[in-house]
């Protein structure tokens, strides 16, 4: 009988080990205690059973929601996978776990049912919660958890509740998860008698508990750090503050690094590392916007309570409902903010897929017939775009990021390209290989009186403040000087307006060169 039974333990292993499914590394990191000269073996005796996965090409959490049976038969399933379930043609990930395009921001990563017992602690302390987070749940598997656990692996002051509203979606096995994980009191879970649409969910979850602020978030984010204690003291700066929206990377308006953009590229930054840039550049900063984004937006509750909920008659399955509810608090002399100091991921727009181009001029359509104007309202503030300068200051913490503790060069040339620009490129490569951070000093494409600066390092800086020639160096030699600039080469000034020798004359005399 032993072995029989270490014959079957043996060919687990073999199997398993070419299925290419577990990954020593990754397997370490969620058992610290693992025995280190045989992690697979841990796996297979006692891994499974704590809930952690083998690699992050295979969740047990997915496999034993999309296959309830598995789950009941209280076996190990990655076992059951390589041994009867891929033959049977089941699935170890999501069908919407697609590989990111190069160049993009990763896909989100499925939580470990390890990491989800973690967190379990963080939700069950909230008997005396300030804030509903609202979270409408339609589809999006890996996205969906991902952005729960977000907000539970968080360490946050203010006490908040998550209520997930799931409105009939299509995947059984993301229901099946939800209900899992809400028996363990990670959140509440409310479910629609039929699929009401997405303004119409966001309601059934801002009614949950009528004396609580709210957070709506969709689905497809991710937040980091105390976000919500920001969003919450932005709320609260003033009297009458309706809504608060963060940056995002697409959240039109609110959109960083580019203005109403999606910005799909991956910065040199993780998005936790980006947050707690914006979270020291912009520190309690906030301006007024036309319109909060609903991706994520802090709403009072007693904002609510005096201008309503989202108008389901006019928005029905989704896009514009935030828009109007932000004019109405408007229209009521509340005032809609965005939190320069906060950053939130948005995956973007895909619960309704293909519909959303037709959803968005519809919406359009209607938030100008409710509201006449609007459409000219949002058009003079980009044109004004008083957002700029929020956005440059975390362009420049992201330089000071990279320069920091270093002496920096910078170097003055043209835009004409030529001899001049592959010696200025090619000095500065070696610079940098020497470790020397180099900064680039031209003339403003729109202007030739004002200066711009580029980091060749970092080309997804579009907000940096143009400096004028014709009003002296002092405000440029302070940023320069908090970049640790230490020299300035000037390869050429041709292209440069009138003044510009004067100008960098008395660069040189301000900056300790």
């Amino acid at each position: 009988m032993f072995i029989k039974k270490s014959r079957k333990i043996e060919r687990l292993r073999l199997m398993v080990e070419e299925s290419g499914l577990f990954d020593e590394e990754y397997y370490r990191s969620q058992i610290p205690s693992c025995d280190d000269t045989d992690p697979l073996g841990h796996y297979l005796k006692e891994g499974w059973r704590l809930g952690c996965d083998p690699s992050r090409a295979f969740s047990s959490l997915f496999y034993y929601s999309a296959y309830p049976d598995i789950e009941a038969a209280n076996v190990s399933p990655l076992v059951h996978f390589v041994e009867h379930g891929r033959a049977e043609g089941r699935f170890g990930l999501p069908l919407d776990d697609v590989p990111s395009i190069p160049g993009e921001v990763p896909e989100p990563a499925l939580p470990t049912i390890a990491e989800w017992r973690r967190v379990a602690n963080r939700a069950n302390r909230t008997e005396h919660a300030v804030v509903d987070i609202v979270v409408p749940i339609y589809r999006g598997f890996t996205e969906t958890l991902r952005c729960l656990f977000s907000i539970l692996d968080n360490p946050l002051k203010t006490k908040f509740r998550i209520v997930t509203v799931y409105d009939h979606g299509p995947d059984t096995s993301l229901f099946n998860a939800l209900v899992r994980l809400s028996n363990i009191g990670l959140f509440d879970l409310l479910t629609t008698p039929r699929n009401l649409g997405f303004v119409a969910a966001c309601n059934v979850g801002l009614a949950h508990h009528h004396l609580r602020d709210v957070v709506m978030l969709n689905s497809d984010t991710q937040v980091y750090g105390d976000w919500l204690d920001r969003l919450r003291a932005a709320a609260y700066g003033s009297a009458k503050v309706a809504t608060v929206t963060p940056f995002s990377n697409n959240a039109e308006i609110c959109s960083y690094p580019r203005f109403v953009q999606n910005n799909r590229e991956q910065i040199e930054l993780a998005d936790a590392d980006l947050d707690q840039v914006m979270a020291l550049a912009n520190r309690g900063m906030t301006i007024e916007i036309p319109t909060g984004v609903g991706f994520c937006m802090y709403v009072r509750r007693d904002a609510l309570n005096e201008i309503g909920y989202l108008s389901e008659e006019h928005f029905g399955r989704g896009y514009g409902e935030e828009n109007d509810l932000c004019r109405r608090a408007a229209g009521r002399g509340w005032s809609n903010l965005l939190a320069a100091d906060v950053f939130v991921r948005h995956y973007g727009g895909r619960s309704f897929g293909s519909d959303k181009s037709h959803l968005v001029e519809a919406a359009v359509r209607t938030v100008e017939s409710l509201h006449p104007g609007y459409g000219a309202l949002i058009n003079h503030f980009v044109q004004r775009d008083p957002a700029r300068s929020l956005r440059g200051a975390v362009d420049l913490a992201r330089i000071k990021r990279r320069h920091a503790g270093r002496t920096s060069f910078l170097f003055v040339a043209h835009n004409w390209g030529g001899g001049t620009e592959r010696h200025v490129r090619e000095l500065a490569e070696r610079l940098e290989q020497d470790g020397v951070p180099v900064l680039i000093c031209r003339p403003s494409s729109s202007r030739l009186d004002y200066v711009s600066l580029f980091d060749l390092n970092l080309p997804d800086l579009y907000n940096l403040p143009q400096f004028s020639l014709r009003d002296g160096p002092s405000v440029f030699a302070e940023i320069l000087t908090s970049l640790n600039v230490m020299h300035v080469h000037i390869h050429q000034i041709v292209d440069f307006d009138g003044p510009a020798a004067d100008f960098f004359r008395r660069l040189c005399s301000i900056i300790p060169c």
